[in-house]
């Protein structure tokens, strides 16, 4: 029965190298290297003794010892195989938290964190300090991306990267529009994806996200409502007015006075509760 790599828990990183050359490798499993080793191929063509050629946007995962006589144009910058050693657990079940040991995957969505971690490999080389936190995060990143492409029906996809740029951009400068033209589709096929998926459009979420990070601001800051729109990701007052009215039902200035009303009558009993509780305030 084919194995697959159990991700209910992450797999846990230990070290990367990237191939880039013609001629035999050997990975032997260890406790410094990882028990487990991913091949990414990105160009060329690697052959082993057990298992099918890998070529181009196709990846393998192994626990045994593996000899790999690989064969790449070297003129070819982006050709090559990463290959990350780490501990994990296979299995035979099948299920959206694991990934057969061998298959293909899309370089577009893997290629930032592929690059960095080829970054820190290079660091690492010349004795240079580098971040085994960093590494974990990136590898968990692009597993869950081969998943993902494996697993996930195209519009699923689509919304939950959309869904993942959002939360990335919340403060900053996101665009509906913008988004659709990085991944290469109508705004409003992006909008109609992402509500099928979220029952809610990606700017009402993105509103809605918004609101909430400056009504937390509201709470635990002094900060002015023109500084608390900025830091939250509104472009100007008026906008940032409008939204948390749709939200709250109240202007922002009426709602922070509530909120500084409560916490100055809520006054803690020495049975750990408040006045507010003692009394039954907030009941329904």
């Amino acid at each position: 029965m084919k194995k697959r790599l159990s991700i209910d828990t992450v797999p846990a990183f230990k070290s990367c190298s990237w191939i880039q050359r013609s001629g035999t490798f050997t990975f032997r499993p260890s406790e410094e290297n990882g028990r487990l080793v991913l091949l990414m191929c990105f160009g060329g063509r690697a052959e082993t003794d057990t298992y099918e050629p890998l070529t181009e946007e196709k990846y393998l995962i192994a626990d045994d010892e593996l000899s790999i006589v690989f064969d790449v144009d070297p003129d070819e910058d982006e050709n090559g195989i990463l290959g990350i050693g780490f501990d994990g657990v296979f299995s035979t079940e099948k299920s959206i938290e694991s990934l057969a040991e061998h298959g293909i995957f899309n370089r577009k969505p893997i290629a930032a964190y592929v690059n960095r971690l080829r970054e820190i490999k290079e660091k690492s080389d010349d004795g240079q300090a580098v971040s085994l936190l960093e590494q974990e995060a990136l590898f968990c990143n692009i597993l869950n991306k081969i998943r993902n492409s494996v697993y996930l029906p195209r519009d699923k996809n689509l919304a939950m990267e959309i869904m993942n740029e959002l939360v990335a951009g919340v403060n900053g400068k996101t665009s509906i529009s913008g988004l659709a033209r990085k991944y290469n589709y109508s705004r409003n096929y992006v909008i109609e994806v992402f509500k099928a998926e979220y029952g809610t459009t990606p700017y009402q979420h993105l509103m809605n996200m918004r609101v909430s990070a400056a009504m937390d601001l509201m709470r635990t800051t002094g900060d002015s409502l023109g500084t608390i729109a900025e830091k939250s990701g509104f472009g100007d007052l008026t906008t940032f007015f409008r939204a948390f009215m749709k939200v709250n039902g109240v202007p922002p200035s009426v709602w922070r006075r509530e909120q500084m009303k409560k916490k100055k009558t809520s006054v803690t009993l020495p049975d750990g509760k408040t006045d507010n509780e003692e009394n039954g305030v907030g009941e329904k």
